[in-house]
């Protein structure tokens, strides 16, 4: 099972649309939850450029104040929560610390602060399904994101199973996250 979850956040709100599904897997797991954000420069052209070390500095202190104020939401559900900041590339850096912390599950939204684009999900989280070695939980960014973070259970849960082990070792995950959410067991064989 996931004792150790991942949460990448970049400040915005279609990031945070993941937090009551954090909540919803979480809490039946009694997992940790680390918050992570990113700071880079906001656009691709101001890595050439000297970084203005004032505007840095507030940037990565508003930065540390919203991953306060995230904790403390997740903490005020019942969670126990932990937060990082880190510099650099973002599917990179995720990356390296799930590698270093020994993260189990990244809980991902399919979009963040570059906003809603034409493909099913950012580059970003492109990069990470590409590269990732741990299991991945990726929430589609188009539902308005709720200030309630522990009303959301899950009514259905489809684990589609193709007779591989692999596939098979999530089924303990799902019967657990099931009963949790009092969702009923039903079994179809569509071969």
């Amino acid at each position: 099972m996931f004792k150790n979850i991942l949460v990448p956040l970049d400040g915005s709100l279609l990031a945070e649309c993941v937090l009551p599904h954090v909540v919803a897997m979480a809490q039946p797991l009694e997992a940790k939850v680390t918050l992570l954000n990113l700071c880079q420069p906001r656009h691709a052209n101001e890595a050439a450029q000297p970084v203005n070390a004032l505007n840095w500095r507030f940037r990565t202190a508003e930065a540390d104040a919203y991953l306060e104020g995230i904790s403390g939401r997740l903490g005020a559900a019942g969670l126990d929560v932990d937060s990082s900041r880190l510099e650099g590339k973002p599917a990179e850096q995720i990356l390296a610390f799930a590698r270093a912390n020994g993260v189990d599950l990244i809980v991902l939204s399919s979009h963040g602060r570059s906003g809603l684009t034409g493909w099913n999900v950012s580059s970003t989280v492109q990069k990470i399904i590409a590269r990732a070695r741990v299991s991945l939980m990726i929430v589609r960014a188009y539902h308005p994101v709720t200030s309630e973070l522990t009303h959301l259970t899950y009514s259905r849960v489809l684990c589609p199973l193709d007779c591989s082990q692999r596939a098979e070792h999530a089924v303990p995950l799902i019967t657990m996250l099931a009963r949790s959410h009092g969702v009923r067991s039903r079994t179809k064989n569509l071969a």
